[in-house]
Protein backbone atom coordinates (compact mmCIF):
# COMPACT_ATOMS: atom_id res chain seq x y z
CA UNK A 1 0.00 0.00 0.00
CA UNK A 2 1.50 3.64 -0.91
CA UNK A 3 2.33 5.32 1.92
CA UNK A 4 1.35 8.84 1.09
CA UNK A 5 -2.28 10.33 0.88
CA UNK A 6 -4.42 10.27 -2.42
CA UNK A 7 -7.87 11.90 -3.32
CA UNK A 8 -10.57 11.21 -6.14
CA UNK A 9 -8.83 8.42 -7.51
CA UNK A 10 -9.46 5.97 -4.56
CA UNK A 11 -13.13 7.29 -4.82
CA UNK A 12 -13.43 6.67 -9.08
CA UNK A 13 -11.91 3.41 -8.13
CA UNK A 14 -8.26 3.54 -8.94
CA UNK A 15 -6.26 1.93 -6.86
CA UNK A 16 -4.53 1.51 -3.60
CA UNK A 17 -3.85 4.04 -0.99
CA UNK A 18 -5.39 6.17 1.57
CA UNK A 19 -8.25 8.48 1.67
CA UNK A 20 -6.85 12.04 1.71
CA UNK A 21 -6.87 13.86 5.29
CA UNK A 22 -9.80 16.10 3.69
CA UNK A 23 -11.74 12.77 2.69
CA UNK A 24 -12.62 11.54 -1.02
CA UNK A 25 -13.27 14.82 -2.96
CA UNK A 26 -15.24 12.83 -6.00
CA UNK A 27 -18.65 14.52 -6.27
CA UNK A 28 -21.18 11.77 -4.83
CA UNK A 29 -24.24 10.92 -7.11
CA UNK A 30 -27.08 13.45 -6.09
CA UNK A 31 -29.68 10.79 -4.87
CA UNK A 32 -28.00 9.77 -1.35
CA UNK A 33 -26.90 13.58 -0.92
CA UNK A 34 -30.59 14.70 -1.97
CA UNK A 35 -32.01 11.49 0.50
CA UNK A 36 -29.82 13.42 3.45
CA UNK A 37 -27.19 10.71 3.71
CA UNK A 38 -23.45 11.76 4.13
CA UNK A 39 -20.04 10.76 3.10
CA UNK A 40 -19.46 9.31 6.79
CA UNK A 41 -15.73 9.74 6.47
CA UNK A 42 -15.06 13.17 4.73
CA UNK A 43 -12.68 15.17 6.70
CA UNK A 44 -11.16 12.28 8.25
CA UNK A 45 -8.21 9.83 7.89
CA UNK A 46 -9.05 6.47 6.97
CA UNK A 47 -6.95 4.36 5.43
CA UNK A 48 -8.91 2.02 2.59
CA UNK A 49 -8.53 -1.71 2.99
CA UNK A 50 -10.02 -5.56 1.68
CA UNK A 51 -13.76 -5.97 0.68
CA UNK A 52 -15.27 -9.00 2.23
CA UNK A 53 -18.25 -9.58 3.86
CA UNK A 54 -18.41 -5.52 4.21
CA UNK A 55 -16.10 -3.11 3.69
CA UNK A 56 -12.98 -2.75 5.65
CA UNK A 57 -11.64 0.64 6.96
CA UNK A 58 -8.56 1.60 8.84
CA UNK A 59 -8.61 5.06 10.86
CA UNK A 60 -5.11 6.69 11.10
CA UNK A 61 -5.97 8.35 14.53
CA UNK A 62 -9.33 7.75 16.52
CA UNK A 63 -12.07 8.98 14.42
CA UNK A 64 -15.86 9.15 14.90
CA UNK A 65 -18.10 6.78 13.39
CA UNK A 66 -20.34 8.95 11.73
CA UNK A 67 -24.03 7.73 10.66
CA UNK A 68 -24.68 8.09 6.73
CA UNK A 69 -28.48 8.92 7.40
CA UNK A 70 -30.96 9.12 10.42
CA UNK A 71 -31.37 6.14 12.44
CA UNK A 72 -32.06 4.39 15.25
CA UNK A 73 -29.35 1.89 16.88
CA UNK A 74 -30.65 -1.68 16.36
CA UNK A 75 -28.06 -3.58 18.05
CA UNK A 76 -24.50 -2.65 20.27
CA UNK A 77 -21.95 -4.53 21.70
CA UNK A 78 -18.56 -4.13 22.96
CA UNK A 79 -18.51 -8.04 23.87
CA UNK A 80 -19.55 -9.71 20.62
CA UNK A 81 -16.16 -11.78 20.76
CA UNK A 82 -14.89 -14.74 19.37
CA UNK A 83 -15.28 -17.58 18.25
CA UNK A 84 -18.40 -16.57 17.20
CA UNK A 85 -18.28 -12.66 17.18
CA UNK A 86 -15.63 -10.17 16.03
CA UNK A 87 -12.23 -10.01 16.75
CA UNK A 88 -12.67 -6.46 18.23
CA UNK A 89 -15.31 -7.87 20.09
CA UNK A 90 -17.44 -4.42 19.10
CA UNK A 91 -20.29 -4.00 16.84
CA UNK A 92 -23.28 -1.33 16.23
CA UNK A 93 -26.27 -2.19 14.27
CA UNK A 94 -28.24 0.80 13.54
CA UNK A 95 -31.13 0.79 10.80
CA UNK A 96 -31.71 4.13 8.46
CA UNK A 97 -35.11 5.94 8.86
CA UNK A 98 -35.31 8.33 6.25
CA UNK A 99 -34.44 8.34 2.20
CA UNK A 100 -34.42 5.18 -0.47
CA UNK A 101 -32.96 3.17 1.89
CA UNK A 102 -34.98 3.35 4.58
CA UNK A 103 -35.81 0.41 6.35
CA UNK A 104 -31.87 -1.24 5.58
CA UNK A 105 -29.58 -2.41 8.73
CA UNK A 106 -25.83 -0.77 8.29
CA UNK A 107 -23.25 -2.90 10.80
CA UNK A 108 -20.15 -1.15 11.60
CA UNK A 109 -17.78 -3.54 13.61
CA UNK A 110 -14.38 -4.69 15.17
CA UNK A 111 -12.20 -2.07 16.62
CA UNK A 112 -14.69 0.50 18.63
CA UNK A 113 -15.19 2.13 21.67
CA UNK A 114 -18.29 4.69 23.11
CA UNK A 115 -20.94 2.77 21.20
CA UNK A 116 -24.65 4.27 21.00
CA UNK A 117 -26.97 1.74 23.32
CA UNK A 118 -29.68 0.33 21.15
CA UNK A 119 -32.81 2.47 21.04
CA UNK A 120 -30.53 5.44 20.73
CA UNK A 121 -31.74 7.51 17.70
CA UNK A 122 -30.33 10.13 16.04
CA UNK A 123 -29.24 12.29 12.57
CA UNK A 124 -27.05 12.00 9.77
CA UNK A 125 -23.49 12.70 10.90
CA UNK A 126 -23.91 11.91 14.34
CA UNK A 127 -21.18 9.87 16.51
CA UNK A 128 -22.65 6.22 16.98
CA UNK A 129 -19.17 4.95 18.28
CA UNK A 130 -15.58 6.14 18.13
CA UNK A 131 -13.11 4.07 15.54
CA UNK A 132 -9.63 3.06 17.24
CA UNK A 133 -6.23 2.75 14.86
CA UNK A 134 -4.77 -0.68 14.80
CA UNK A 135 -5.61 -4.00 14.22
CA UNK A 136 -8.41 -5.16 13.59
CA UNK A 137 -10.00 -2.12 11.59
CA UNK A 138 -13.10 -1.20 11.32
CA UNK A 139 -15.60 -2.94 8.85
CA UNK A 140 -18.67 -1.48 7.25
CA UNK A 141 -21.48 -3.01 5.53
CA UNK A 142 -25.30 -3.98 5.39
CA UNK A 143 -26.60 -6.28 8.08
CA UNK A 144 -28.39 -9.31 8.92
CA UNK A 145 -31.93 -8.15 10.33
CA UNK A 146 -30.60 -8.31 13.71
CA UNK A 147 -27.93 -5.77 13.13
CA UNK A 148 -25.18 -8.00 14.56
CA UNK A 149 -23.67 -9.26 11.54
CA UNK A 150 -23.23 -9.21 7.68
CA UNK A 151 -26.27 -9.96 5.80
CA UNK A 152 -24.50 -11.69 3.35
CA UNK A 153 -21.75 -14.37 5.26
CA UNK A 154 -19.10 -15.78 4.31
CA UNK A 155 -20.89 -19.58 4.58
CA UNK A 156 -17.82 -21.42 4.06
CA UNK A 157 -16.00 -18.94 1.54
CA UNK A 158 -12.53 -18.41 2.62
CA UNK A 159 -11.97 -15.30 5.13
CA UNK A 160 -11.35 -11.92 3.05
CA UNK A 161 -13.48 -13.76 0.07
CA UNK A 162 -15.47 -10.50 -1.67
CA UNK A 163 -19.17 -11.56 -1.03
CA UNK A 164 -22.22 -9.77 -2.48
CA UNK A 165 -23.41 -8.07 0.55
CA UNK A 166 -19.40 -6.29 0.55
CA UNK A 167 -19.53 -5.53 -2.95
CA UNK A 168 -23.09 -4.09 -2.77
CA UNK A 169 -21.58 -1.99 0.90
CA UNK A 170 -18.45 -0.49 -1.40
CA UNK A 171 -20.81 0.45 -4.51
CA UNK A 172 -22.75 2.60 -1.87
CA UNK A 173 -19.49 3.90 -0.07
CA UNK A 174 -18.43 5.23 -3.56
CA UNK A 175 -21.59 6.72 -4.11
CA UNK A 176 -21.46 8.63 -0.88
CA UNK A 177 -17.64 9.73 -2.00
CA UNK A 178 -15.99 7.49 0.44
CA UNK A 179 -14.54 5.25 -1.82
CA UNK A 180 -13.00 1.79 -1.36
CA UNK A 181 -9.71 -0.14 -1.78
CA UNK A 182 -11.57 -3.04 -4.47
CA UNK A 183 -13.23 -1.81 -7.15
CA UNK A 184 -16.74 -3.51 -6.64
CA UNK A 185 -18.00 -3.48 -10.22
CA UNK A 186 -21.34 -3.12 -10.98
CA UNK A 187 -24.41 -4.22 -9.44
CA UNK A 188 -26.71 -3.10 -7.10
CA UNK A 189 -25.79 -0.88 -3.77
CA UNK A 190 -28.07 -2.88 -1.25
CA UNK A 191 -28.31 -6.48 -1.20
CA UNK A 192 -31.43 -6.88 1.76
CA UNK A 193 -33.79 -4.73 3.57
CA UNK A 194 -35.43 -5.66 6.97
CA UNK A 195 -38.64 -3.33 6.12
CA UNK A 196 -41.18 -5.57 5.64
CA UNK A 197 -39.34 -9.18 4.21
CA UNK A 198 -38.66 -6.51 1.70
CA UNK A 199 -35.46 -7.80 -1.24
CA UNK A 200 -33.68 -5.89 -3.07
Amino acid sequence: MSGGFITSAVAAGIGLGVLSHHGATAAPAASPRAAGYIDPLAGQRWELARTDQGVDYKPVVPEPVRAIGAGVVVYSSSTDCPPTGWPGCAVIGYKLTTGPKAGVIIFVAEHLVGLLPKGAAFGAGARIATALPGYPWTEWGWANCAGSGPAVQYNGAPDGTPMPGGLAFARFMRELGAGSAMDPGPGPDVVKSCAAGRRS
